[in-house]
């Protein structure tokens, strides 16, 4: 996981190749300007999600994890807690959606909460459990989220 602000002195050099174009997007696109739904990057290997949601009283809330692909979760504005615990590969499914890949998990331990306000970024690779979405202080706000969605296949690259 990688947990950062576009308001940051991060340049994310660091990061594969991947994850700085989707960051680069991220900090140059309006997304208030745009519609609720999905956007190609670069064909179905990078595509963004646009939404506009309310965040979720944490026992309405489920923790998730993505086989193929990481999520660049993006607030360009709101603020949520954002449930974070490694996979150890022992955690129950209690559902799957697959043609998302989508998997909602049973049972984990071992969570951390970020608060998650406007200019923050989350990179979630399959390894990270996540729960997206909570309502900060039990008070579920209406804001929009922005979603890039990166297929681990280009993550080999070089740095």
């Amino acid at each position: 996981m990688i947990f950062s602000s576009l308001n940051s002195t991060n340049d994310f050099s660091l990061c594969p190749s991947a994850i700085r174009r989707a960051v680069e997007y991220l900090k140059t696109t309006d997304f208030f300007q745009m519609e609720p739904g999905d956007y190609p990057l670069e064909g179905n290997l990078m595509y963004v999600k646009v939404f506009d949601q309310t965040s979720i009283p944490f026992e309405d809330t489920r923790p998730e994890i993505h086989h193929h692909y990481a999520d660049v979760q993006y607030w360009p504005e709101g603020e949520d807690l954002a449930g974070i615990t490694p996979n150890p590969g022992t955690y129950t499914v209690a559902e799957t959606h697959e043609s998302d890949d989508l998997y909602f998990l049973e049972g984990i331990q071992n969570e951390s909460f970020i608060h998650c306000l406007p200019g923050c970024i989350a990179v979630y690779f399959p390894w990270d459990v996540h729960r997206p979405s909570v309502a900060y202080e039990g008070k579920p706000i209406t804001y929009r989220k922005v979603v890039v969605k990166v297929h681990m296949d280009l993550m080999k690259d070089s740095i």
